[in-house]
């Protein structure tokens, strides 16, 4: 009537641009597509324009029973070290603030013993009393012994004239700086080459095997022939 050609009443519809696609169960038919109007409100029902929520965020951004924000990390506590050894003594053991003020003592001992050994006068009697005090000092023992060496070490075996008093001394702080001053083969062969020039090897030998050593310090004993068994003994017990 408007001078148009008719359109049949089941005539399938053409978007513009987009082809007809056969609908189910009618050949030929087409799905309606949105309108402008149901395009808006779904696109902003759906938020556009708004950042996704996060993986595992629940109601309000709280974070999900099953995911959200991790636990925080927890430091895990420091080692404790191994039984019979200690990381230092200043502080932990012995009478020492520091570490330095205990190798301060110590360096001073050792020149004592040295000026007295050079003169052949008696060690004095302040490095026993030191020696006494601090046998289990890791830190003092580490430091006098790392400076007298092997041979020191003997002349104070042979100082301390057989009494047992004394030589407990020297054994307790031998093993103590056993766990921390190297003692290798060499130093052990050393020690017993040193002692036997003066006349006091046997007596060297039961401090050392008497003595609470580490286990490298006793294998490296056992190289000279000489077995410390694993439980120390005080001189006089041997």
């Amino acid at each position: 009537m408007d001078g148009r050609p008719a359109r049949h009443a089941d005539a399938p519809l053409q978007l513009r641009g987009h082809p007809s696609r056969p609908g189910p169960g009618r050949p030929g038919a087409v799905r309606p597509g949105p309108d402008a109007g149901q395009v808006r409100r779904r696109g902003h029902g759906c938020g556009a324009g708004r950042p996704a929520p996060r993986a595992g965020a629940g109601k309000g951004g709280q974070p999900s029973k099953g995911g959200g924000t991790p636990p925080r990390s927890v430091k895990p506590a420091p080692a404790r070290p191994p039984r019979g050894t200690t990381p230092n003594g200043a502080g932990d053991i012995g009478n020492f603030p520091t570490r330095e003020a205990a190798a301060k003592a110590a360096r001073a001992d050792a020149l004592a013993v040295s000026a007295a050994l050079k003169e052949e006068l008696p060690i004095p009697k302040s490095v026993w009393q030191h020696l006494k005090a601090n046998a289990d000092d890791p830190d003092y023992t580490e430091k006098l012994y790392e400076l007298l060496g092997p041979a020191g070490i003997a002349a104070l075996i042979q100082a301390a004239g057989g009494a047992e008093t004394r030589l407990g001394f020297l054994q307790e702080s031998l093993g103590t700086a056993s766990h921390h001053l190297t003692m290798d083969a060499k130093w052990m062969r050393t020690l017993l080459e040193e002692a036997e020039s003066r006349d006091v090897r046997s007596v060297a030998v039961r401090v050392l095997t008497g003595a609470d050593l580490s286990e490298k310090a006793r294998e490296a004993l056992a190289r000279q022939g000489v077995y410390a068994p694993t439980s120390a003994a005080s001189p006089s017990e041997t």
